[in-house]
């Protein structure tokens, strides 16, 4: 496992700006969850530039400190429910082809592949986690 293996995500958001609408795309780099040493509340494993980004993309007036409200883990179950849907469909992307060859450029290939999956796994494990864990604070509120 190597701290440098991450998978690219590539960010878009339609921008109105007066009579023009624009794209404005950034690229987040994420790394398998299990290299991260936080994995509570508003964290859950995942790197707080993209959550923060996702976050202002979301409600750009949310204020996550310094208390946790009801709107507040709403918006989080939604943000990770986002990325649930998100990276589902990356997983469903990359599926075994069975590709068996002795080439070294397919064997390259599919190791990266095999690391994609073992990265896209781990967020999808980290969200439902964090899906989990806001299910329990919630039990406050009502």
């Amino acid at each position: 496992d190597s701290v440098f293996d991450v998978a690219d995500i590539d960010v878009v958001e339609s921008e109105e700006d007066g009579s023009e609408n624009r794209d404005r795309s950034c690229c987040h780099m994420v790394r398998g969850a299990w290299f991260s040493n936080d994995h509570g509340m508003l964290h859950y494993g995942l790197p707080s530039p993209l959550l923060d980004h996702l976050r202002r993309a979301r409600n750009p007036v949310l204020q996550l400190y310094p208390t946790i409200t009801k709107e507040l883990l709403e918006s989080e179950a939604a943000l990770l429910g986002d990325l649930i849907s998100t990276f589902r469909g990356t997983m469903d992307a990359l599926v075994d082809d069975g590709s068996e060859t002795g080439n070294w450029d397919v064997k390259i290939a599919m190791e990266f592949k095999a690391l994609q999956k073992r990265i896209v796994s781990s967020i999808l494990a980290v969200c439902n986690g964090g899906l989990r864990l806001l299910e329990s604070e919630f039990i406050n509120f009502t």
